[in-house]
């Protein structure tokens, strides 16, 4: 491995380990305070797409996804294309169910119906842009084996996976702001401390950062239409799209690991007096 595979390599495999940790860690401190709840589900089940969407594009480097036409082999091509259509419906499924998880744990917290709506809006555009895509990919070529061999089959103009990926673009990053936004929206009325209030505004709006890896992709979509190179210019799109479902995995997470880091601070200071009676430690967005 070397140049780009190198480069789109190391980063799966950062973000394929971190994700692993932090959820693993969201579970066992929801399932101790006893308030493992939907958005952990939708969580879970997000995280393990997106960590068989990191292992995919990991196979996909060592098979020569990332390197340039004169580096790959006889039949190469045909693993990479196999690699990258894998991808593609792992990524959709993964982001599905990692920005269902962060609408859901909103939604505990809202009282106005009108944020109740646009939060379920969110949801549904969400679902629905990812099923789409997923659909396309999977109904481009007949039968589905064509996709990597073009003599199985026929395909239809290649020019639709292209457009597909505007529109996932395009829905993503009205997807990732909106729910960047809506946390400084949700808790500007709530009761609660305002140092509070601030911390978990902000930590949630880390999903700005998604946002911004969706940006920066734009930049490389056309290169699903090159006619030469294909394996070394999309793995850029590849490796924007690998940071951006990490990234919402990780802030998805990091609220869900306050009585995580709460627990730890305690049992390493000096004092010896107990939580107050009745109180509860703020576990997720709801508390």
């Amino acid at each position: 491995l070397e140049g780009q595979c190198l480069i789109l390599f190391a980063v799966t495999m950062f973000f394929c380990i971190v994700c692993f940790v932090m959820v693993t860690l969201r579970c066992c401190t929801r399932i101790c305070i006893k308030g493992f709840g939907s958005d952990d589900w939708l969580m879970l089940i997000g995280t393990v797409f997106g960590i068989m969407t990191f292992i995919t594009v990991l196979c996909g480097c060592k098979v020569g996804l990332g390197q340039h036409d004169y580096d790959l082999g006889e039949g190469d091509y045909s693993k990479i294309k196999r690699a990258l259509m894998t991808f593609q419906i792992l990524y959709c499924a993964s982001l599905i169910f990692i920005k269902s998880s962060i609408c859901v744990a909103l939604i505990r917290l809202v009282i106005s119906r009108r944020l109740l709506y646009t939060l379920y809006a969110i949801l549904a555009l969400s679902a629905s842009y990812g099923f789409i895509a997923m659909m396309t990919v999977l109904l481009q070529c007949r039968p589905l084996k064509a996709t990597w061999d073009p003599a199985a089959g026929t395909c239809s103009n290649g020019k639709i996976i292209m457009n597909i990926s505007w529109f996932v673009t395009a829905c993503s990053i009205t997807t990732d702001s909106a729910c960047a936004i809506m946390p400084f929206v949700i808790l500007w009325n709530l009761q609660m401390r305002k140092r509070l209030k601030f911390t978990i505004a902000a930590m949630l709006s880390l999903g700005f950062l998604a946002s911004a890896a969706t940006i920066v992709r734009i930049k490389y979509i056309d290169s699903y239409s090159a006619s030469h190179d294909l394996a070394f210019k999309v793995s850029n799109v590849v490796l924007w799209s690998v940071i951006e479902t990490g990234i919402a995995i990780i802030v998805g997470t990091i609220p869900s690991l306050k009585p995580l880091v709460k627990s730890i601070s305690f049992f390493g200071s000096h004092h010896s007096h107990s939580p107050r009676k009745g109180s509860r430690p703020l576990s997720d967005f709801q508390s």
